[in-house]
């Protein structure tokens, strides 16, 4: 059954802060930077303003001043490799991830993805953006390691590079994506579509045509 979105599905699990609430309850939140660092930048804000404890961006030594300047109450990693990345998954501290936006079409960011996915914890995991295009030719990939934790963010031509073989409504389409992947797809649009693998399907149309430019995903 499609339901249309309204506080009243999630408000209930909003993250309101009490007098007791501290930064560490509220959620740690790290952002892998790509080459177009704008794109971090702007989820970082977002993770704050939507109310997360704590966000930390991983990037690149040269893009340190531009992130640290943009908001002080950001943080700034090494992207690092190997047992440097290994052990932001691993810290239990840190509990959701966003890899994608502005991150390149390289095997950098495919790599640093499938990593994330398949070696560390299940973690809360968005991936969005060039996290999905980089696997265009290799979709398959990201599907086999997608777990429950996970949220996609395909817009239509993502979403058909991804599930190339589903036919017929948008609906239709998304659920069975969904299904197929075993987490959320978030299927953007005009109207919005919400699946879940376990068979919800939320609509989301009260968007303003003015989030059609660049960055208003991040």
């Amino acid at each position: 059954m499609l339901i249309d979105n309204n506080p009243s599905l999630w408000k209930d699990a909003f993250p309101i802060p009490t007098n007791e609430t501290h930064k560490y309850m509220r959620g740690h939140v790290v952002i892998v930077a790509g080459k177009m660092i704008g794109a971090a930048r702007l989820a970082s804000r977002a993770a704050r303003r939507i109310g997360a404890g704590l966000a930390t961006v991983l990037c690149e030594p040269n893009a340190y001043p531009i992130i640290a300047r943009d908001w002080p109450g950001t943080m700034v990693s090494s992207l690092g490799e190997g047992k440097r990345f290994t052990e932001h998954l691993v810290d239990e501290r840190k509990n959701a991830f966003l890899l994608g936006p502005g991150g390149g079409l390289d095997s950098d960011l495919k790599s640093k993805i499938l990593y994330t996915l398949e070696m560390g914890p299940k973690k809360a995991a968005v991936i969005d953006a060039d996290g999905l295009n980089v696997f265009k030719a290799d979709a398959s990939k990201l599907l086999s390691v997608l777990h429950e934790n996970c949220v996609i963010t395909p817009h239509a031509g993502e979403f058909t590079r991804l599930f190339p073989d589903l036919e017929g409504g948008r609906e239709k389409m998304v659920m069975a994506a969904a299904q197929r992947a075993g987490c959320v797809v978030v299927l953007k649009g005009a109207e919005t579509l919400i699946a879940s693998p376990t068979g919800e399907l939320i609509l989301n149309k009260h968007a303003s045509p003015y989030l059609a430019t660049g960055g208003t995903g991040d």
